[in-house]
């Protein structure tokens, strides 16, 4: 029991160490200046936030096994009252969440590939570009909220069903405080606990979790941008 306990640490120590994964064939495709049809899918374990408590703080300078026990052991919702759970799992929308993710990425798509977007996909685009939202989590400590997210992305060619770029992210973002309701520490980050997060108003709420997940298209999109640099590369090496 303990090896597999151990066993289990270690794969999820990897999955945070390696959290960004991808595929990236786009040399062998001419996706320059074609078109293609965007779609947002929300997953089952997306549709709302699911709200942890890690058992003790997790600070900067833990090792990532103490981390990860940290998780392992969260022991749920308790620390806030019931209506404050409610309020913060109303006021947050993974809808919005992913559509934030989802414009990040397609402005850098529209940037560097020059796509033109179709809005039917009976108007036969050449390639389908979908993002999914797989997972949304409110972590919380006695001194902090970070928001986890887990996000893919692909691209795929229309005629042939061919997977030509494929992104996985999965980040934990602190929530700062930039409501103006707390006077900055500057040898602190500036992070929320429980309390503070649900005694906002639902529309400072929404704004802080979708610049959360702003970040996460951020990297998306970033991506997505060395990806087209490296596919340029190799096809003027082939020439």
């Amino acid at each position: 029991m303990k090896n597999l306990i151990q066993i289990l640490i270690v794969l999820i120590i990897s999955s945070m160490l390696f959290s960004c994964a991808h595929t990236n064939d786009l040399a062998k495709h001419n996706v320059q200046g074609s078109t293609m049809h965007f779609k947002e899918v929300v997953k089952p374990a997306a549709k709302s936030v699911l709200i942890e408590r890690s058992s003790t703080d997790t600070k900067k300078s833990k090792k990532n096994e103490d981390v990860v026990l940290d998780i392992l052991t969260s022991v749920g919702t308790g620390f806030i009252e019931a209506d404050k759970q409610n309020k913060l799992e109303e006021a947050i929308d993974t809808k919005d969440m992913l559509h934030s993710i989802a414009e990040k990425l397609s402005e850098s798509i529209n940037s560097y590939l020059d796509v033109t977007a179709v809005e039917q996909i009976s108007d036969k685009p050449d390639y389908f570009c979908s993002v999914v939202l797989e997972e949304v989590k409110l972590l919380m400590s006695n001194n902090s909220v970070s928001l986890y997210v887990h996000s893919t992305a692909s691209i795929t060619k229309r005629t042939t069903g061919e997977m030509i770029w494929e992104n996985s992210e999965t980040k934990t973002i602190p929530l700062e405080d930039n409501t103006g309701n707390t006077t900055k520490n500057k040898s602190l980050e500036n992070v929320f606990s429980a309390i503070q997060l649900a005694a906002l108003d639902p529309n400072q709420i929404k704004k802080l979790v979708e610049d959360a997940a702003d970040d996460v298209g951020t990297y998306m999109a970033e991506t997505l941008r060395e990806d087209v640099v490296d596919a340029n590369k190799e096809k003027l090496g082939k020439k």
